[in-house]
């Protein structure tokens, strides 16, 4: 497993993302996100803690979550669909042949948007290149 899903024993999450990193410069984060945005997050946290957070992928593997997830089970999404990642989201390949399934999962499925030089945080990273796509999605209708 990727230590970005299983943190090796000995080290902390950030020596994790710093063995990410690998040699890129950190500071570009400052373009999406300002000192002064993650002070809001920083003082959020401190004052409620992270547990709430953690508690809501305690809940995707919940009995009862999984029990209501296979009421679902093999009905199809009947709304217009496209799938838009970064072109570095591990996310995207969690699950094998998920993304390729969406054309008979989804009655109309409309494609996957790769966008360059982002990650699972697309709308940070990349927000002009996300517009871009939702709107071009859009304007399918």
């Amino acid at each position: 497993m990727p230590d970005y899903l299983i943190m090796p024993l000995n080290d902390s999450m950030l020596d994790v993302v710093a063995s990410m990193l690998n040699g890129s410069d950190p500071s570009v984060s400052i373009t999406w996100l300002s000192d002064a945005d993650l002070n809001v997050f920083l003082s959020e946290f401190e004052r409620t803690g992270y547990q709430g957070e953690l508690n809501w992928y305690r809940v995707l593997t919940s009995p009862a979550m999984t029990r209501d997830t296979l009421l679902l089970a093999g009905g199809k999404i009947r709304v217009p669909t496209a799938f838009i990642t970064g072109a570095q989201d591990w996310s995207s390949y969690l699950n094998p042949g998920a993304i390729q399934a969406y054309n008979t999962s989804c009655t109309d499925f409309r494609g996957v948007t790769t966008i360059p030089n982002a990650g699972h945080w697309v709308q940070e990273e990349q927000p002009e290149a996300l517009t871009e796509a939702i709107l071009k999605f859009l304007s399918g209708f």
